[in-house]
């Protein structure tokens, strides 16, 4: 149940890179690279490439991060790399099981804390995450005519309200 939501939730972050993909190169280029696009579908990655071999390890460590890669600028790198992660996430086993997370805690210092979670709880806060990235993608994307479904970044709750609510 919730590795197919997480899978859900990248199918709406491939979604974003279908529709970027569709627009002409110059605004492709503005929409992805200048308002950011590229650089919040980075860090909805690195937050997933980093839950992948902790399932195997036990160490979820969230400051692994990969700035600057092509992925931020180059909408056909992050879709082969959207759909490898795809793939690893479909083949990773979900078993329930204790993790220590390791993550930087204080912008103004170098400071990390490490605190026990486990499986479960991390692929809910993934859910999260990249709903609330592709929330903010969508937000961005409208600043340059770009309008995207509106299920995109939408909370499961807020859908579940909406659907009741019609």
């Amino acid at each position: 149940m919730l590795k197919d939501a997480l899978l859900k939730c990248l199918d709406q972050v491939l979604d974003i890179i279908s529709i970027v993909e569709g627009l002409e190169q110059d605004h492709q280029q503005e929409v992805y690279v200048e308002v950011g696009i590229g650089r919040h579908i980075r860090h909805i990655a690195d937050h997933l490439q980093a839950f992948i071999p902790a399932v195997e390890s036990g160490v979820l460590d969230y400051n692994l991060r990969r700035r600057g890669h092509s992925c931020e600028e180059n909408v056909v790198s992050a879709r082969e790399m959207l759909e490898a992660l795809y793939i690893n996430i479909q083949q990773v086993s979900f078993r329930e099981q204790d993790l220590e997370v390791i993550s930087e805690i204080d912008v103004s210092a170098c400071q990390t804390s490490s605190f026990k979670s486990n499986v479960s709880r991390e692929v809910l806060y993934l859910i999260n995450h990249t709903i609330h990235h592709t929330a903010y993608i969508s937000l961005l994307a409208k600043t340059r005519n770009v309008t995207l479904p509106a299920s995109i970044g939408l909370a499961p709750a807020t859908a579940t309200f909406l659907r009741a609510a019609s």
